[in-house]
Order: structure tokens, then C-alpha cells, then sequence
């Protein structure tokens, strides 16, 4: 199965970054990347990626805040990317897949990615469902 992934973060080192890890990945289809909160609302209903790697801390809104507007209409399978500890407990209550703390290392990189295919592999369904609920929403 390939991935449709989306990175969205203020900073383009970390953009790039997380852009060059994934590259490694033949799975994986980097279709865009945000460089703030508006931005990745916007990719997100525009694209309905599979999987996205999400800074917390960037200009309004905030992830956290990201994926509360979107949780009803399209939540992409996440993987957090910050350098701020203390939202972790926000994100998995968000059902975040898995929360990087920069700078983090290829390993813990591909064991999240690995986290992120396990759960998408379980529920391909959920993801069929979803993309089926949208389908159908007036536009």
C-alpha cells in the first residue's frame, strides 16, 4: 500500500528533513507540504493524505488545533514533530500515532513510520469509509 503523506511545518530545514526520511521510503508519496496551521487545514481537505507528520508549535492555528478542525471530516493517520514535550498528552488524545521530539534520529524516524504503517494496515477500511463520507458531503 502507498502511503499519500503530508508534512507540515514552519521550518524548512525540518520540512526538508523530514522530506529527506521519507524519500528512503518507496511507499511513501510525499504529496505536499504546509508551512503553517491555515496551510495544512487546507492540504489536508484538498489532498485527504493517509499520513501526516505535524509540528505543533507554527503559525495559527497550532497543530493541536489542526487536527481538532479536522478530526470530523478527514484525520489523516498523525506522527507529531516538535521540540515541545508538553503537548504529547493533547496529541494522543487526538489519536496521534506517535509524537518525535526534534531532534530526533532516523531510527526513532523509521520506528514511528513503522507504528504508522502497522496502524493503516489494520484499518485500510477506516481510511476507505472516510474518503466515501467525503465524497459524499455538499460541497
Amino acid at each position: 500500500m502507498r502511503l499519500r503523506t503530508l508534512v507540515v511545518d514552519d521550518e524548512p530545514l525540518a520540512r526538508a528533513k523530514v522530506a529527506r526520511m521519507l524519500a528512503a521510503h518507496p511507499d511513501i508519496d510525499l504529496v505536499g507540504e504546509a508551512t503553517s496551521g491555515e496551510e495544512a487545514m487546507a492540504a489536508i481537505a484538498r489532498l485527504c493524505p493517509d499520513l501526516l507528520y505535524l509540528d505543533v508549535q507554527m503559525p495559527p492555528p497550532d497543530g493541536i488545533a489542526v487536527l481538532r478542525a479536522v478530526q470530523e471530516t478527514w484525520l489523516p493517520c498523525t506522527i507529531f514533530t516538535t521540540a515541545f514535550a508538553e503537548h504529547a498528552v493533547q496529541a494522543f488524545e487526538l489519536q496521534a500515532i506517535d509524537y518525535l521530539l526534534k531532534p530526533f534520529s532516523e531510527l526513532r524516524f523509521n520506528q514511528s513510520l513503522e507504528r504508522a504503517r502497522a496502524r493503516l494496515a489494520r484499518s485500510p477500511a477506516g481510511r476507505d469509509e472516510r474518503l466515501a463520507a467525503l465524497l459524499q458531503r455538499p460541497e
